[in-house]
């Protein structure tokens, strides 16, 4: 795989960047001199707001969206190739995304909305389907797995364009929160450590992409993509020939270096106990609290309490604690444990969503909403519903144990808990539509107790 960014992608940002100055310049002219449009009509004699026929180029959407591509993710592009590795193939992959996004950008400025809408979404859907599938490495830690974990978590913001009006701007900010998760950890990690910068230049510059097009999203489509709606039919539609083309993957490159001489091996050491870490419970930033290797013992667990000053603004993160109770005192944005066991957290609600990974044997109590939940890489999880607010809680689990919901319901004798458990186990047949093979899969249900 190479570790280099293909010279097509940065090729194709610096010829868009010259073509999108002389369109600015062109368009300034035209502002000078204060030209009016006349309103289009539309079949039925309706005024139209719809910019004329005469192609995208000079489309204040198309314009606002190339703009993006040639600065912030040409800068963005540029920090690629310091960080080099298998981010490559990723960030080479968001290219071609964003790039397909343009297309239809370009395509709406000059068409009326297709009856197959789904028909010209798939390019994108498609493209959008490479990034995701792209494998991390298998340690967490690795910074190639937050690298390509960044770029896969806000990539879903491009399906603004296929959002229902007014809700282009939450399905960019829904996965921005998605993404500033994995950006805490870069910046946590290697802000202060050596030879991390690159790592923070890359986060820097792939957070500034989506800030952009949040406002991009904001100002020009904020009731949906925009379409003109005295355009021509889709079928009818030729992309301008001056438009940028979306560059070929990077080729996987056949050499490799040379393995360096091998060391001598040093003498056996006599195994050195590892000293405890200190347990950390402080703010991080302005808007970061962290409890961290906090442990106690079977028979005498920890209390902490982790009170929000900010609420809905404070982020929590939690890791490597052991036999602990955590009280979260106030709001939070967000709440992400890690590497935890046998604790238990008692949480008053959240604004996004709660993660939960790499744990064992944990125990939550939610007493107001959480949007989502969200476990992967757990054994032996609990969840106990205290309020009626937090049963409006979406589950999402992926390689988890022992999963439970517990909740009070009431009985014939009074309050009873129910449990629920968490499907694990799924069912798959095989079936074939019109002489093509289908997969069905559904899981194995629990009936709650």
């Amino acid at each position: 795989m190479s570790g280099n960014v293909d010279a097509a992608v940065l090729s194709a940002l610096n010829n868009l960047a010259e073509r999108l100055t002389d369109v600015t310049d062109r368009l300034e002219k035209l502002e000078t001199s204060g030209p009016s449009v006349a309103p289009t009509r539309s079949a039925a004699g309706a005024p139209s707001s719809a910019p004329a026929a005469g192609g995208s180029g000079g489309n204040l959407s198309v314009l606002g969206w190339e703009a993006i591509v040639s600065t912030e993710l040409k800068a963005f592009m540029s920090t690629v190739a310091l960080v080099g590795g298998d981010a490559v193939e990723a960030a080479n992959a968001a290219v071609k995304a964003f790039h397909e996004c343009g297309k239809l950008v370009a395509m709406a400025a000059e068409c009326a909305k297709p009856a197959d809408l789904q028909s010209a979404l798939a390019p994108l859907s498609n493209a959008i389907g490479v990034v995701t599938a792209i494998p991390k490495p298998r340690n967490r830690k690795d910074p190639q797995f937050l690298c390509i974990d960044l770029i896969q978590g806000a990539i879903g913001s491009l399906c603004w364009v296929a959002a229902d009006p007014n809700e282009t701007t939450i399905c960019v900010e829904n996965n921005l929160e998605i993404m500033r998760f994995t950006g805490d950890k870069i910046l946590m990690t290697y802000r202060h450590k050596e030879g991390g910068d690159m790592y923070v230049k890359f986060e820097n510059a792939y957070t500034a992409i989506w800030k952009k097009v949040l406002e991009y999203v904001g100002q020009h489509h904020q009731l949906g993509l925009s379409w003109n709606e005295a355009g021509i039919s889709t079928s009818q539609y030729k992309p301008s020939t001056a438009s940028a083309s979306t560059p070929a993957p990077a080729p996987a490159s056949n050499k490799t270096a040379a393995a360096p001489a091998p060391a001598p091996k040093p003498a056996p050491k006599k195994p050195v106990a590892r000293p405890k870490r200190p347990e950390v419970n402080e703010r991080a930033g302005f808007d970061l609290l962290k409890l961290g290797y906090c442990s106690g013992t079977r028979q005498q667990k920890q209390n902490r309490t982790i009170k929000v000053e900010n609420e809905k603004k404070d982020a929590i993160q939690i890791y490597d604690c052991e036999y602990t109770n955590i009280e979260i005192i106030g709001t939070p944005k967000a709440v992400m444990v890690t590497g935890c066991n046998k604790y238990s957290i008692s949480l008053p609600g959240c604004l996004s969503q709660f993660n939960v990974d790499n744990s064992k044997a944990g125990q939550i109590e939610l007493y107001g909403a959480v949007p989502t939940m969200q476990v992967e890489k757990c054994q032996d999880f609990d969840v106990y519903i205290k309020s009626k607010d937090a049963e409006s809680c979406q589950f999402v689990s992926a390689n988890v144990t022992g999963f439970n919901i517990y909740l009070e319901k009431e009985g014939p004798e009074g309050l009873e808990l129910v449990s629920l458990g968490v499907p694990t186990q799924f069912e798959s047949s095989l079936s074939f539509r019109d002489n093509t093979p289908t997969l069905t899969t559904t899981t194995v249900e629990h009936a709650g107790e």
